[in-house]
């Protein structure tokens, strides 16, 4: 399999709510719920917005994931060469929306072994069953990236 994002990974054009505030380079708009994030672990993919680390306008893909705790994890199959991981990385604050509730959360790059193999091994195994794409090389070879959401 070609280095690429989650295989269902597509642009979509933001909505107003999640314009930033140029001032601060955050984005406003955020609703932060504090309930069972595990209510939405099993849903297909999620929605996240970047801030565009040139342009400072908001970019919305659509991503596999899996959750662990208060943190949601991603793989980059284009690694650090991503647009939406350089954005992240440049501005880590970001929107995550699941199915109808929109959180906000930190993105930062994983370093630390244990979180790298439990996040690699948590999306996989969410992805294995619902694909027929071999995703063996793509969970080896992506990066991990995870966000702390906020609350």
């Amino acid at each position: 399999m070609a280095s690429r994002e989650s295989p269902i990974q597509m642009s979509r054009q933001p909505t107003t709510d999640t314009l930033p505030d140029k001032k601060n380079n955050v984005i406003e708009g955020i609703i932060v719920l504090s309930h069972n994030l595990q209510n939405l672990a099993q849903e297909d993919f999620c929605y996240l917005t970047t801030i565009g680390r040139v342009s400072g306008r908001p970019h919305t893909i659509e991503i596999w994931f899996a959750l662990h705790e208060q943190t949601l994890y991603m793989l980059s199959g284009g690694r650090d060469k991503s647009d939406w991981v350089k954005n992240a990385l440049h501005t880590p604050t970001v929107q995550l929306k699941i199915n109808n509730t929109t959180f906000s959360g930190t993105a930062r790059l994983i370093t630390d072994a244990k979180e790298d193999t439990l996040a690699r091994k948590i999306v996989f195994e969410k992805y294995v069953p619902r694909s027929s794409d071999d995703l063996v090389d793509w969970s080896r070879t992506s990066l991990p990236i995870a966000v702390d959401i906020a609350g």
